[in-house]
């Protein structure tokens, strides 16, 4: 596969093997995707190569269930990720509420770093409620109606076309914001390590947090990449489909 020029994003929308690869050098494939390999090796001062050899590496193992999904209709991209995305969060996150509650209780002098967590995770949850509710009751229903119905899509077009577009553009922005509480855990779990004799509850607090981190990404990057930019590219069909902006 050709990465030179390609965007990030493209390269994990073509194969999600290179989401590891992207994940394990920092690089925010999601909300900064539209950058290539070559961009963010000159700004970062990266050796391209290693992420190259990287890549390859990945690509030689063996591929798991990599759906296309730049060319599902519409609506069924929607449904599946509020079915497998958007249910997956709402379970996670009173999980990992209850775990970080039990991990302070027990261990909070001795791995003080759970109070900020904590605090930073409490409002990613409270941001990503509202996100998902937007979601659910506004724009996928609104998308699932143009997807289903060609004949009258123009219609559905011509009467929401601004609010659409504003409502996809704040959406995108909740990820901008969601991406940040998620680089910061990230920070402050220094990638979700942790010494090999730390008490269980800690360990399960890490690995609730990381399993949450890896879901939102492709999450977000479904969304942003995919969906958002494709519903754009209906209210925009005379401009290039990147006019969404990542």
């Amino acid at each position: 596969m050709d990465s030179t020029n390609k965007p990030i994003a493209d390269l994990v929308t073509e194969d999600f093997r290179a989401a590891f690869v992207f994940r394990a050098f920092g690089i925010d494939y999601c909300c900064h995707g539209g950058q290539t390999i070559e961009d963010y090796c000159e700004t970062h001062q990266v050796n391209p190569k290693e992420i190259y050899d990287a890549l390859d590496d990945a690509y030689s193992r063996p591929l798991e269930q990599n759906f296309d999904f730049k060319f599902w209709p519409l609506g069924l991209l929607a449904t599946y990720i509020e079915t497998k995305f958007h249910s997956l969060a709402k379970k996670q996150v009173p999980l990992i509420k209850a775990a970080l509650e039990r991990g302070i209780r027990r261990h909070g002098k001795d791995f003080a770093q759970l109070h900020e967590i904590s605090l930073i995770f409490d409002q990613a949850a409270d941001e990503l409620e509202l996100h998902l509710k937007r979601e659910e009751l506004i724009l996928f229903p609104y998308i699932k109606k143009i997807s289903s119905n060609a004949e009258t899509r123009h219609l559905f077009l011509a009467k929401e076309f601004s609010k659409i577009q504003r409502d996809i553009e704040n959406l995108m922005l909740d990820h901008e914001q969601e991406g940040q509480h998620l680089s910061q855990i990230r920070l402050i779990t220094e990638n979700y390590s942790l010494p090999e004799d730390s008490p269980k509850s800690i360990r399960l607090v890490y690995s609730l947090l990381e399993d949450f981190d890896l879901s939102m990404q492709k999450h977000m990057h479904l969304e942003r990449n995919i969906l958002f930019e494709k519903t754009l590219g209906l209210l925009y069909p005379e401009q290039d489909a990147s006019v969404a902006p990542r």
